[in-house]
């Protein structure tokens, strides 16, 4: 019990003593386990797993849960790193590996309990907020009370006590697997001179530019969702390249620049760079593509949340819009008397259209049946005559001529259907405003193209479609009211005419699918905070723990530039300067995967129907002038501590 207690004693010292390190690690921990407690607590509300709500946030829990097990992880190796050396002194002093190993233990069972306390406790307190926050997101209207979920407090203590376990176990095998001198030893083995691996250098050049070309060539919405995040991994790959091997052939490049590196200030910047380099280089890369994930996740959803009433209105141009799925006479007068009488005239704003829309093939000569590979295309047809009507155009298009709108960005002279070909006249840059059929908007990551024809039915025998079959007939209004009797109309409408079997079609009210859009898109937003949060989390504490083991490292390294003449304010200007440029690199680099990332952003978000690329920009830009101004006080904070452990341990030192 005795031995227990002194193991105990001794943990809660190594805390204390190292707590420039610890504080951090803690506060870390304790805010991914309150975010995690908050989200999973939100998941299990009863009131939300039976909505698609539920499920938004059931796909948050799992993604922010994985992030904040890698990220727990990779932090615990940062601290960890900065204690080996102590392990070292341990072993040389007598204390066994076993002996270490049932100090670490208990430290790491402290750093679990408080984390857990705090974390879970913040969350319990703050999930009222967070609820509401939720709530106004989603604009929801009713009242929920709000829950406690035991499972999510079990789940939460599971998660970060493996999490805790694996880094106690990684701790272990590092010291199980060294010798004293090496631990000792192991805080200054990344400080030889890095060579120049000019084929690694190469390979970040070719990734980088790899990834970039996808991005700027991909045109087709759905490919460029679909292929994001392979473009995404040649740039991380790339970019860990170019800071592991390309920054040192840069900083060769400038040592052999004579006029440049013989200056005092460039020798000493580039000199130390050069040493240190290869320690910084993955730290760097990290802190690039951390604060890359932040800036997109933040942006994009964001960027939906901001434009789900435009997505609303483009799917949904009026208020009220009925298909009937037949284009006949009689059909059309059914339609129409049936709303005249349900609405007793008083109908707004009417369009009314005819459509066809078919799943094809699209192969090396157009498109074909049946669409039995994941090749496919849903094609839209529409009459130039309704085009022109509703679109406020004057088109004429020649015989066999179409006009073409295609996701895509179809650009060839001709479309071939089942065979047929159709001359393109006109291309569209963007889909007409009114002219859409929501029930055909259900799988918006498949590419769709909108062709406008002189004839819809000559044009589906020429294609040999079923007129009857395909052609439909679509008729929308606004109505004044509230929503409830608008909700009412639509229902009315719903009954009389497809529910009743006087024929097939459906009917649908803007205000029955709007609480739908916003949850949807709110909890897209709700979520992306929360892990651009996490992100931002790690790229603070990545930051911070480089600036820390830099500053400890450096101390000696600037206590020998004093004793040879520089004087303390010389220090300072070249501390200054080689944190400046270290700490902005991975800033900029980002900034720059971000600027050439764009152009495949905005098609990914066309998929979810948002062309209003402006308004999409704006929040891009309104994200990363936000993160910049947290990264530049990152960089005060940080910069601070460096300079007092630097200032501390080596001016002193001179001085006496």
């Amino acid at each position: 019990m005795r031995s227990k207690g002194m193991y105990m004693r001794l943990a809660v010292q190594n805390i204390k003593a190292h707590y420039r390190t610890y504080v951090p690690y803690l506060l870390a921990s304790i805010g991914i386990a309150m975010m995690f407690f908050m989200i999973m607590n939100l998941a299990m509300d009863p009131a939300l797993t039976m909505s698609s709500l539920g499920a938004m946030m059931g796909m948050g829990v799992g993604i922010i849960g994985i992030f904040s097990f890698v990220f727990i992880l990779y932090i615990n190796s940062f601290l960890i790193k900065q204690r080996m050396r102590e392990f070292g002194l341990y072993n040389i002093l007598g204390m066994e590996k076993k002996h270490i190993a049932r100090v670490m233990l208990y430290e790491t069972f402290i750093t679990y309990a408080i984390s857990m306390v705090l974390g879970i406790g913040l969350g319990v307190v703050f999930s009222k907020l967070m609820q509401l926050l939720l709530l106004r997101m989603i604009h929801y209207s009713g009242n929920l009370q709000l829950t406690f979920s035991a499972e999510a407090v079990f789940t939460t203590m599971i998660l970060f006590a493996a999490v805790q376990l694996i880094a106690y176990a990684g701790t272990l095998a590092k010291i199980q697997l060294s010798n004293p001198i090496d631990l000792l030893k192991s805080s200054s083995k990344a400080e030889s001179a890095p060579k120049v691996n000019w084929v690694l250098a190469l390979a970040g050049v070719i990734l980088i530019g790899i990834g970039y070309w996808m991005a700027i060539t991909i045109e087709n919405p759905t490919m460029a969702s679909s292929l994001f995040l392979v473009a995404a991994l040649f740039v991380i790959l790339g970019t860990y390249c170019m800071f592991t091997a390309g920054s040192a052939a840069m900083l060769k490049i400038l040592q052999k620049n004579k006029k440049y590196y013989y200056r005092k200030e460039h020798f000493i910047n580039v000199s130390g760079m050069m040493y240190r380099m290869r320690q910084n280089a993955k730290g760097l890369a990290s802190i690039c593509i951390l604060s890359c994930m932040a800036i997109v996740t933040i942006s994009v959803s964001m960027g939906l949340y901001a434009g789900s009433e435009d997505i609303l209105n483009m799917t949904f141009p009026q208020e009220i819009q009925v298909s009937a799925y037949a284009y006949t006479e009689d059909a059309v007068k059914t339609v129409d008397e049936c709303i005249a009488s349900v609405t007793e005239g008083k109908a707004e704003n009417v369009t009314r259209f005819s459509s066809f829309s078919k799943y094809f093939v699209r192969n090396a000569d157009g498109f074909a049946e049946p669409a039995e590979n994941d090749n496919v295309a849903l094609l839209k047809f529409y009459d130039i005559d309704d085009y022109n009507r509703l679109e406020n155009q004057n088109i004429v298009l020649a015989d066999n001529a179409v006009l073409v709108y295609d996701s895509a960005g179809y650009n060839a002279s001709d479309i071939t259907v089942n065979g047929y070909a159709f001359q393109v006249q006109n291309g569209l840059a963007e889909p007409a405003d009114n002219l859409h059929d929501e029930m055909y908007d259900n799988f918006p990551s498949l590419e769709f193209i909108e062709i406008y024809v002189n004839d819809l039915f000559q044009a589906a025998e020429d294609i040999r479609i079923s007129n009857e079959q395909f052609i439909y007939y679509t008729t929308g209004f606004d109505l004044d009211g509230t929503n409830e009797e608008k909700s009412a109309v639509t229902e009315q409408i719903r009954q009389e005419l497809f529910v009743s079997d006087v024929m097939d079609g459906t009917a649908y009210c803007r205000l029955d699918k709007q609480q739908q859009y916003y949850a949807d898109f709110g909890s897209i937003f709700f979520i992306g905070i929360f892990l651009g949060a996490i992100f931002l989390m790690a790229t603070v504490l990545i930051i911070y723990y480089k600036q820390v083991s830099e500053g400890y490292e450096d101390r000696d390294r600037y206590r020998i530039l004093q004793q040879v003449g520089m004087s303390k304010a010389e220090v300072r200007k070249t501390i200054n300067s080689q944190v400046l440029t270290v700490f902005f690199l991975p800033l900029i680099a980002a900034m720059v995967h971000i600027a050439v990332a764009f152009p495949m952003l905005s098609r990914m978000v066309r998929v979810f129907r948002l062309y209003n690329i402006k308004l999409f920009m704006l929040c891009v830009l309104f994200t990363v002038g936000v993160f910049a101004l947290i990264y530049a006080l990152i960089y005060w904070i940080t910069s601070r501590t460096y300079l007092h452990i630097v200032e501390q341990k080596s001016i002193s030192e001179v001085r006496e």
